[in-house]
Parts: C-alpha cells; sequence; structure tokens
C-alpha cells in the first residue's frame, strides 16, 4: 500500500513542512494555515500553526484510513479542563488557560 504523504518535518516553532510528492497539498491540519493556497507552489506543503503556544495542548500523529497520510489532532492534557480531551481552534482559544 502506497502512503500518499510521508511524515512532516516538525519545527521548533510548530511550523509542519511535508515533503511535497505528487500535485495534491496534504490535506489541512485543525489549527493551521498553508503558507500558499496555491496547489502548484510548494509552499502548499507548509502548514503554518494559528494558535498560540499552549503548554497543555498536545498533538497526536494518526494515519487516515483511505489516503493513508500522516495527519494530526490535538489534545488538552490539563487535568482541571478535562483528561486528555481532543480540542480544537475554538475551544482551546475559548480556554482560561489559553495564553496563560
Amino acid at each position: 500500500m502506497v502512503i500518499k504523504y510521508a511524515k512532516p518535518h516538525i519545527q521548533d516553532n510548530g511550523i509542519l513542512i511535508y515533503p511535497k510528492r505528487g500535485w495534491e497539498p496534504p490535506p489541512l491540519v485543525e489549527g493551521y494555515r498553508r503558507k500558499s493556497n496555491n496547489p502548484k507552489n510548494s509552499d502548499a506543503w507548509i502548514l503554518i500553526p494559528i494558535w498560540s503556544t499552549c503548554s497543555f495542548r498536545q498533538r497526536v500523529q494518526v494515519q487516515k484510513q483511505g489516503c493513508r497520510c500522516i495527519t494530526f489532532y490535538h489534545i488538552c492534557t490539563n487535568k482541571e479542563v478535562g483528561n486528555d480531551i481532543p480540542v480544537n481552534l475554538n475551544l482551546c482559544s475559548s480556554c482560561k488557560f489559553y495564553n496563560a
């Protein structure tokens, strides 16, 4: 089985850089934006975080069943909020611990 997208390089600042393969960019990850929305530009394979840093938010790597691509979701590890609950940008932004 062919994996369409390799695991991205994750920079210290949270930027995800996928190796460019084929013409279709990798799926967008919640809480990120593409450096370019033009699929002909290799910057479409670079995903930049749009939420602030949070010491409680952890990135979890998963491989999607259909496309077999490597992507991520995030969980909150703050025990006052919940026990490793999945989070999205809206939920994180409204948290009292966000940007604390």
